[in-house]
């Protein structure tokens, strides 16, 4: 029998996303810069525009390890994504449309990572997610932009906002809204593989 979503833990902990932007993400002496968002702040590490998008960067916190792959074509970028919980049994990766479907033990998942402007420094775009079980439903939408940062060392992915919703059948849907941002580190200007990243 499947077991309702609602037991399954967030995968992607936005205090954790926090604390290890707060903790790794600037060298040392660098400005530390933090917005308010509502009652939480949150880290942001300044943009700047050495180094470049090819290569392979990753993220890891408590509850999740994510990978992305980002290759130039014709000048555009194009992002690639590898998620895998810490939490459950869940974990996906996408094409380069940014696109995967996949399955669980509670029913089937469904992710779209859809860009639209992006360039040389910057890349805007739209994070779509849904988890099905038999009575329950989780779906994140939102829309972010990536920027490098720390001399194109790292890059930060900063959600405008994030709406997750737990669908329950017979209960009032659970709405969030949040803003979180996660500083990836670059692994190599070449794409390696998932086995070989320092998580």
């Amino acid at each position: 029998m499947a077991r309702p979503l609602a037991r399954i833990r967030r995968p992607l902990s936005i205090l954790g996303a926090f604390l290890v932007a707060t903790l790794f993400a600037a060298p040392l002496g660098a400005q530390l810069t933090f917005e308010p968002r509502g009652e939480v702040s949150r880290f942001v590490p300044p943009r700047d525009d050495a180094g470049s998008w090819d290569g392979t960067w990753w993220y890891v916190s408590r509850d999740s390890k994510i990978a992305l792959w980002i290759r130039a074509e014709n000048g555009t970028p194009q992002v690639k994504l590898r998620f895998l919980s810490m939490n459950a049994p869940e974990g996906f990766e996408t094409d380069w449309t940014g696109a995967a479907d996949y399955i669980t033990k509670i029913g089937p998942g469904k992710f779209r990572l859809t860009l639209s402007e992006r360039d040389l420094n910057t890349i805007h775009g739209r994070w779509d997610w849904s988890l099905e079980a038999t009575d329950s439903a989780r779906i994140e939408s939102g829309t972010f932009a990536i920027h490098r940062t720390n001399r194109g060392r790292q890059l930060a992915l900063v959600f405008e906002e994030l709406i997750r919703t737990m669908h329950r059948k017979g209960r009032p849907d659970d709405v969030f809204t949040s803003s979180p941002a996660l500083t990836f580190f670059l692994a190599s200007k070449r794409h390696v593989l998932w086995d070989e990243l320092p998580f």
